[in-house]
């Protein structure tokens, strides 16, 4: 009950500040703000995602990679013509997008843990987008051909948007394994 009023929480503070928080209390260290791409990641959620040592993830710090996505996934009643009109739900995706993050690892250089790299991963200062890749679609229409499974004859007579998700995601990957961090959906 607690998990999901954080959650009902989580997502309010998203749709209000436009900022990604934290969906769960293993997740306490990661400020992301998706309209600039920055923000910072605790080397503990990284260690946890994957499950690594605190040796491990000093080792292979500098080869994790962040990146935001965002999709939207409209669902829609259509009405197929024909000799005998049909409604059937469809789901569309709208949106998708990606952002490749820049980031560099933060080492803890205090007395005990040695400088530089040598020292304790403390976490990723993720510092804006350097690359990303978007592609939207139409959604259905009226006059254009009826979803899979209704005849090659019948038309779309009506549509009517029913809801619309979004989701987003903070990803870490690492040698091709990705990692959700973050995740809401509004």
């Amino acid at each position: 009950m607690h998990s999901r009023l954080f959650s009902t929480l989580a997502a309010v503070a998203v749709a209000l500040a436009g900022v990604l928080v934290p969906a769960t209390a293993a997740s306490a260290s990661i400020r992301f703000d998706p309209a600039t791409g920055t923000g910072f990641v605790g080397g503990g959620d990284v260690r946890t995602a994957y499950r690594w040592s605190a040796a491990t993830l000093r080792a292979v710090a500098a080869g994790v990679t962040f990146s935001h996505s965002t999709s939207i996934e409209d669902t829609y009643s259509v009405v197929c013509g024909g000799t005998r009109p049909v409604t059937v739900e469809v789901t569309h995706l709208r949106l998708s997008a990606r952002d490749d993050l820049s980031s560099s690892v933060a080492y803890d250089t205090t007395a005990g843990y040695g400088a530089g790299r040598g020292g304790r991963v403390v976490g990723f200062r993720l510092t804006g987008a350097v690359s990303g890749i978007s592609g939207t679609t139409v959604g259905p229409t009226v006059g254009a051909p009826c979803p899979a499974g209704r005849s090659g004859t019948d038309t779309i007579e009506k549509v009517r948007l029913k809801s619309s998700a979004t989701t987003s995601a903070l990803t870490a990957s690492y040698k091709g394994v990705d990692r959700d961090l973050l995740v809401t959906r509004s």
